[in-house]
């Protein structure tokens, strides 16, 4: 017999970090990208960085750097020579705020035409053109043009900072060493700019020639131009990191990602919102506080140099705070510098000091610093990596628009009720960065997948999370939401009550009477002070409660009426029978099996007048229920 030889060829199984892209991108909704591998495939084969590389990505990251310096020293600029402005054009608090509006116009246009020009263009070509853009607007404001063509100036920078800030951004998340870090300088770097232009600003707001502080900006512009072109040669993102020993088609694929695929993502746009938010009150600190420091507090024309505390503190707390920002944990530390923020702002509003003024928005600006790093590390953990650059371009890109809206709303409150609204007006705008905890679980609860347990969080955080999930329609935030609830309020009577109001309007009424029950202790003028913004909930509650009382009253009086007889009866089935009795459970069946276990406690040989109020009403039947009583009052 003769044997035929046949050859097999077995097939290469794919590495693990391909099966790892798949299963993101399958969760993710997305189609992954050629080459979007995982970094710790590339960590075991990423031979050692030669002396050029590492000074090639020395000169990289300072070009981007200068970038960013000169995108903090534009918005800083506007803060003291805003009074200038005004003198000249001779406009009011409104018109003026146009400027914010032309560069809000600006900003969200290139945050929008970023991602789809990265598909066609190269990163250094884009990153270069946003640079001229620059170039052209302040040629165009260092020449002291009429008002309207002089904001048109405004938006014109405003396109050329947005992509910039877009595509420094992207290539900072793209670099995989010490990418926190990186980014925390990247950002600090930006104070520092922020820090400079108001130091020079202020001279030329009190010089004829106020238009000539633009020619410093031109200066620095055009040097930004050399630089980029200089290093990065109108190169690609990828071809770039190649020259730094960093592996090409890791995170940088995502700089062709598709357009659909990344407005698609709900997770970018509420960082992006929250961007939005947190741009607009450093922006609008930086613009009106030297404004608001020569009205309310008389402070003179070097007013100029309190904005530059601010921005000074800002780029000081992106660098000074990274240790702390890791031992508390970037999540939790967001709140500590919200409401220290807050505090301060009032102090800053309340207190008639120009001294302690100016140092308290240096240390507003101090703790607001961090803010911004975390949210782009926090995207960069929680964002499918080949949509990573385009993303966060879009999330830098349309946070900047925030440095105009928030800006030019300030200035129309500030012309029609005058410039001491700017302080409340900010508080009530930090405060909305108290919300970024929230926003990050409504991002971590988008999709259906395994999640932490919600309920360490706290109660103002689970109960501000369903707030939001009923908003924005998150059905698996909201779910989570209504578990926690039932758990976190059956933890203390002050829960149960602060619960009931978010139960009654999602008609919840699992363990209802259960949680009710376990608030009967507590005095109803207690109850009044949590539910007085409810009075349709308190009304339900204080008729729960009288009736509940009552019921009460009734079931000891029974229980204490039978103590003589049980203990005068011996055997346990005695003492079973006479219970049942009392409970009026021979005449219904279905009770019997309901309250079995009460009944055995109850029968045993250690009674001794023991009464359990969660199972009051299931013992007795008179007690009331919520669901009847809700049927009452409708």
């Amino acid at each position: 017999m003769e044997h035929s030889q046949q050859s097999i060829e077995l097939e290469v199984l794919p590495h693990r970090s391909e099966l790892v892209a798949r299963v993101e991108s399958h969760k993710s909704g997305l189609e992954p990208v050629e080459g979007a591998t995982s970094h710790s495939q590339s960590e075991e084969t990423a031979p050692p960085k030669s002396r050029a590389q590492v000074w090639k990505g020395r000169l990289q990251l300072a070009s981007l750097f200068w970038a960013l310096f000169l995108a903090g020293w534009n918005d800083a600029t506007t803060g003291p020579l805003l009074p200038r402005y005004q003198e000249v054009y001779k406009v009011n608090d409104t018109i003026v705020s146009l400027i914010f509006i032309f560069a809000c116009v600006g900003f969200v246009a290139g945050a929008a035409i970023n991602i789809p020009l990265s598909t066609k263009y190269s990163f250094g070509t884009l990153i270069t053109a946003g640079a001229l853009l620059q170039v052209v607007g302040y040629t165009l404001q260092s020449t002291g043009l009429p008002f309207p063509a002089f904001i048109l100036a405004y938006a014109i920078n405003g396109v050329g900072i947005a992509i910039q800030d877009a595509q420094a951004n992207g290539f900072v998340a793209a670099i995989k060493e010490n990418a926190e870090t990186k980014m925390g300088i990247l950002h600090a770097i930006y104070g520092v700019g922020a820090l400079c232009a108001p130091l020079v600003a202020t001279q030329f707001a009190q010089m004829d020639c106020w238009s000539f502080h633009f020619l410093f900006s031109l200066g620095f512009a055009v040097i930004n131009v050399i630089g980029l072109v200089l290093v990065f040669r109108f190169k690609s993102q990828d071809d770039c990191l190649g020259e730094i020993g960093q592996a090409v088609g890791e995170k940088s694929t995502s700089e062709h990602s598709n357009f659909r695929q990344i407005l698609g993502q709900k997770n970018v746009h509420l960082m992006a919102f929250f961007i939005l938010v947190y741009v607009g009150v450093e922006v609008t600190i930086g613009g009106w506080i030297v404004t608001f420091i020569i009205r309310e507090r008389q402070g003179g024309p070097s007013s100029g140099y309190i904005s530059s505390g601010f921005f000074g503190g800002l780029a000081a707390g992106r660098v000074a705070l990274l240790w702390l920002n890791a031992l508390v944990g970037e999540r939790n530390v967001m709140f500590i510098y919200a409401s220290l923020a807050i505090g301060l702002e009032l102090v800053v509003w309340l207190v008639p000091s120009l001294v302690g003024g100016g140092i308290a928005i240096s240390i507003v600006g101090f703790l607001l610093g961090p803010m911004y790093p975390i949210t782009m590390n926090h995207a960069g953990r929680i964002l499918p990596r080949w949509v990573l650059t385009g993303a966060i371009g879009w999330i830098a890109g349309f946070g900047q628009a925030g440095s105009a809206v928030l800006p030019f709303i300030t200035g129309a409150l500030a012309g029609k009720y005058g410039i001491s609204s700017l302080q409340p007006f900010l508080d009530d705008i930090v405060n909305l960065s108290e919300t970024y905890d929230v926003i990050a679980l409504l991002v971590q609860y988008s999709h259906y997948d395994e999640h932490k347990e919600l309920t360490p969080q706290g109660l103002d955080v689970i109960l501000a999370l369903g707030t939001a999930a009923d908003k924005y329609g998150n059905y698996f935030a909201g779910l989570a939401v209504r578990e926690a609830i039932n758990y976190v309020a059956k933890q203390s009577p002050q829960n149960a009550l602060r619960v009931l109001p978010y139960k009654v309007t999602h008609s919840d009424f699992r363990d209802m009477d259960e949680i009710v029950s376990s608030t009967m202790h507590l005095e109803l003028s207690y109850a009044l002070k949590v539910l007085r913004p409810y009075p349709e909930v308190f009304y339900i509650y204080a008729l729960y409660k009288d009736k509940w009382t009552k019921s009460y009253l009734d079931w000891t009086t029974k229980v204490d009426s039978l103590e003589k007889e049980l203990k005068n009866v011996r055997a346990p089935e005695g003492k079973v029978a006479i219970v049942m009795h009392m409970l009026g459970t021979l005449k219904s069946p279905s009770n019997s099996l309901s309250v079995i276990d009460e009944v055995e406690k109850i029968a045993s040989p250690f009674y001794r007048g023991e009464r359990h109020s969660a199972n009051l009403r299931r013992c007795l039947g008179g007690f009331p229920k919520w669901v009847d009583l809700t049927s009452v009052v409708d």
